[in-house]
Formats: C-alpha cells, sequence, structure tokens
C-alpha cells in the first residue's frame, strides 16, 4: 500500500488529533493511502530536516507521497521587528551598512545590535535550510513537494503559505487543547457558536485545503495550491464575525 509521508509543524501534525475530517486524513482515505505522520507542533526547520533525512536512510519506498510544511517555530518574520515584518528585509542593508540611517529601523537595530546579527545570521540559514529542502525533494523519485508556512523571505515558487490560510485568531480562541488543536468561538447568522479547530484550520478550510493538495500530489501541478480559494473560505466563515469580514 502506498503511504502519504508528512514532515513539518503544527500546520501539518496530526498526533494531537483522530478527526478524520482534518486534512491529513482526508487526503490520505481519497487516494487510499497510509497517513506516516512524523509533523509534531512547535518543532522546527532543522528538526524537520533530520525527520525527513532519517525517513530517506531508513524507510524510503519509491511509491511515497511526500509533503514538507516549511514552518519554524521562531516566527522569523517577526522575531524582534516591534511587531513589523517589513523591517526584516532590512536586516542584510543594515549589517552590511547601506539602510538609510534616517530608517526608523536603523537606530533600533543599532539599539540591539548583538541579537540583531544572530537573527540576520538565523535568516541566512534557514534560506539555505529551504534551497536544500527544495532540492532534497526535487532529486527524490516520489510525489514530493515543500509547503511554506510563513512569509519567511524565501522566494517560494508559488504564491502559497499557510499563514496566510489560517483561522486560529486570538480574538476569537476560548482554549488551547493540545498539540494545534483549539476551541474557538464561530460567529453566524445564528449567533455565536464554538468549534474546534485542528492545524489553525476551521473545519470548512481543510476540505479545501485536502483538494487541493490531493491534486497537487496527483497531477504535480503547484498551480493546484490556489491561494484565492482559501481566501474565500475566510470570506464565508468571517461574514458574521463581529469585527467585519475578511480583509483580503
Amino acid at each position: 500500500m502506498s503511504r502519504l509521508i508528512i514532515f513539518g509543524g503544527s500546520y501539518a501534525e496530526s498526533d494531537s488529533h483522530t478527526d478524520h475530517t482534518a486534512w491529513p486524513h482526508q487526503v490520505a482515505d481519497r487516494m487510499g493511502l497510509e497517513l506516516v505522520n512524523h509533523a509534531r507542533a512547535g518543532t522546527s526547520v532543522r528538526w524537520s530536516i533530520n525527520k525527513l533525512i532519517n525517513y530517506h536512510n531508513n524507510d524510503h519506498r519509491v511509491n511515497d507521497h511526500i509533503l514538507f510544511f516549511v514552518s519554524d517555530h521562531d516566527a522569523l518574520h517577526m522575531m524582534d521587528t516591534e511587531g513589523k515584518p517589513e523591517w526584516a528585509a532590512n536586516l542584510t542593508a543594515w549589517i552590511v551598512g547601506t539602510l538609510d540611517p534616517k530608517h526608523p529601523a536603523h537606530r533600533y537595530f543599532d539599539d540591539r545590535a548583538e541579537i540583531m546579527r544572530w537573527i540576520h545570521q538565523h535568516y541566512q540559514e534557514h534560506h539555505t535550510d529551504c534551497q536544500l529542502i527544495q532540492s532534497f525533494l526535487r532529486h527524490m523519485p516520489n510525489q514530493a513537494h515543500a509547503i511554506p508556512c510563513t512569509e519567511d523571505g524565501y522566494a517560494w515558487p508559488y504564491e502559497y503559505n499557510m499563514g496566510d490560510c489560517h483561522d486560529d485568531l486570538t480574538r476569537t480562541r476560548i482554549k488551547h487543547l493540545q498539540g494545534a488543536t483549539t476551541l474557538h468561538r464561530r460567529y453566524t447568522a445564528d449567533g455565536e457558536h464554538m468549534i474546534t479547530m485542528h492545524n489553525h484550520m476551521a473545519p470548512e478550510r481543510h476540505t479545501v485545503f485536502a483538494g487541493h493538495i490531493t491534486q497537487l500530489l496527483l497531477t504535480g501541478d503547484t498551480t493546484a495550491l490556489t491561494l484565492e480559494h482559501m481566501r474565500e473560505v475566510s470570506r464565508r466563515t468571517m461574514q458574521h464575525d463581529p469585527t467585519g469580514p475578511y480583509p483580503l
């Protein structure tokens, strides 16, 4: 029996639940695959790479289907940038001395020079890791794909990352259960309800995402990863939210 092999963090894990409506189970069921999920919530890219290498050396089969969700537990795009992810793009300019001294990030970086240099090094390592993952998967005989989970600065070949497709909002979260499973408020035309979310996604999104991934694995065509479909889920599920409709 062919297998669906998954690596990554909280967007991909199924260790904390056995809900067959969650996308990993949906994909496995649609394609008739055995699910082998190595993903765990809160793990880093390096941790997942080690899992991938161990799988390749000890458990690889040529008819496996492989997904690698590229996340980083340190949330690189937000680390120590005062909540301004666009500042992260200025790190290299600051490091090499070309950032405009009048830019507000310049003094901020100067005041935190040691930690900012460490963050810059971490960015470079992450960029190298992304290249390694893409190359590693490309040279395997399997259907094998990497899915980005954050705006990490790496030039991914498709406009699609899970950070743009999540519903795990702090203001609606009631309780963290375990792994990447949370309890949330849900607003509908009939009022407020409670729903359980897995992998930071509302139940409807799992079905749409499972369709994307199934098509990707069957055809190898990355245009199956249609971000607009995911945005439409958000517009529908948030149309009664008191803060207003989904902005995208």
